[in-house]
């Protein structure tokens, strides 16, 4: 029998807190996707481990990184500026459960069993039920809810536990949540061990410099109806493809141009994903105007990019959502011309470089300055299936290894995001970071390609598909 026990964290020192601190959301944050994001981390556990004690230094680690980012406990609200702010109060506590799925009755499959699987979503199964009820990627968090910011569980497994981390999205990006988990992960470590907790900077949690101050009601303009879905849309499942590291080289020379310009190896791995992805998908969308430019889009981090620089731990979405559109139209490809083997592959990784270099700080502050006037910016959310179906959509979470760092009783094995069937994110593709715990040496790349879910032997059979990526699952 499934056993749970529920806790309310209250962040460490939280007695002596301001009675209210406000952390304001920038425009940026604004215009993300308005969802909870699921985090799986899967840790291998040995039969030996106390896991109650084990439940107690998660619990405790949880409470002394609340303690420390404190922009994860609390309601996202809008406060005396009439302005949308996370809002922390002295008595915020934040959701923790722990659920024992381990029993000789457990329906839950073993660490094996998911390695077997190659973790994925058959793996996991129904994400609610390891996570926090309505906190599951695609549940309703609307800003007028005040949705809670965060939440987490627990679930041990034979053989394993499997820790879910859910935030809203417009409380940090990928790349925060990166930098969330180092955190996490030494605070766990430091009370293992009984060593010093790890440092924090309250300047992590500062996005001001993406945040315009509320126009006056003469400038104020209303905000554009908000997206919706695109009618067109076929309802897509998450398959999740493996890219061995002795591929790479291969597919890098092919999407390499002639002429002498520089392209990097995502360029060259997310052109062919870009022509595989539209071609094998064209079937289901008999009307398409393949004349017309081919849509691409791209998440672009942008902490880096800035002079100076800003802290890898921001937490903030500090990214650019970058367009083909951007580039001039004698740069943009149509739909045949991406689906074309006489068009060489160069040419589609030459406009994804275009795109992530177009990508730059004065770009992203433009565009914050555009929709500076706009009363209610919540309503400019991106929305990801609002587009034609063919448009391409990728995030690249490369340089966020979510599995690195030692948190004292190990390393995850592996960290997915959770989704469930039925919701936008299927109209995504996401780059993840190798694996690194008891893995093949040709461990590569893993990709989240969206397909529709009534035929998917259609890019399974890819030829290009077939030479260099593995299958490994619905997502």
């Amino acid at each position: 029998m499934v056993q749970q026990e529920f806790y309310q964290l209250h962040p460490v020192g939280y007695e002596t807190h301001p009675e209210v601190e406000e952390f304001p959301l920038s425009t940026i944050d604004l215009t993300c996707v308005c969802t909870y994001n699921q985090y799986g981390f899967v840790f291998k556990l040995d039969e030996s481990t106390d896991r109650t004690a084990l439940a107690q230094l998660v619990r405790k680690g949880l409470e002394a990184t609340l303690g420390q980012c404190r922009h994860l406990v609390g309601t996202i609200e809008k406060n005396e500026a009439d302005e949308y702010a996370i809002v922390k109060r002295r008595s915020s506590v934040v959701p923790f459960v722990v659920q024992w799925m381990d029993g000789p009755d457990s329906q839950a499959k073993s660490f094996e069993e998911m390695s077997r699987l190659h973790f994925s979503g058959k793996a996991f199964g129904d994400k609610t039920y390891i996570g926090i009820e309505g906190m599951t990627f695609g549940a309703p968090c609307h800003l007028d809810s005040s949705p809670a910011v965060s939440g987490f569980k627990l679930n041990f497994i034979p053989g394993g536990m499997i820790l879910c981390i859910h935030h809203h999205h417009y409380t940090v990006d990928v790349k925060g949540t990166h930098s969330l988990i180092i955190q996490l992960a030494a605070n766990c470590k430091a009370m293992f061990e009984g060593t010093s907790p790890p440092s924090w900077d309250d300047a992590f949690m500062d996005r001001s410099l993406f945040i315009t101050p509320p126009p006056p009601l003469a400038d104020s303009v209303e905000p554009p109806p908000m997206p919706q879905k695109h009618p067109d849309h076929k309802s897509c499942y998450q398959l999740i493809f493996h890219l061995a590291k002795s591929k790479v080289a291969e597919i890098k020379r092919m999407a390499t141009p002639t002429d002498g310009s520089w392209v990097s190896t995502y360029d060259a791995m997310i052109a062919l994903w870009w022509r595989i992805s539209t071609r094998t998908r064209l079937d289901f969308y008999p009307k398409t105007n393949l004349t017309s430019k081919a849509l691409f889009f791209e998440a672009v981090t942008m902490r880096h990019r800035l002079r100076p620089p800003l802290p890898e731990q921001l937490q903030a979405n500090c990214l650019n959502i970058g367009r083909s559109t951007q580039l001039e139209e004698r740069q943009q490809l149509t739909l045949a011309e991406v689906m074309s083997d006489e068009v060489p592959l160069s040419r589609l990784a030459s406009e994804v470089r275009g795109i992530t270099d177009s990508s730059n700080p004065a770009f992203l502050f433009d565009n914050i300055k555009k929709v500076a006037n706009v009363r209610d910016k919540a309503s400019l959310m991106f929305r990801l299936d609002s587009f034609a179906p063919l448009s391409f959509i990728v995030t690249d979470w490369r340089n966020s290894p979510m599995c690195e760092d030692d948190w004292g009783f190990g390393r995850p094995a592996v960290f997915r995001h959770l989704t469930n069937h039925g919701f936008e994110a299927e109209t995504i593709m996401v780059v993840s970071p190798p694996r690194t715990v008891e893995v093949d040496p040709d461990e590569g790349y893993e990709f989240l390609i969206p397909f529709e879910e009534h035929d998917i032997e259609g890019i399974l059979k890819d030829p290009d598909v077939v030479k260099y990526f593995d299958y490994r699952g619905l997502q």
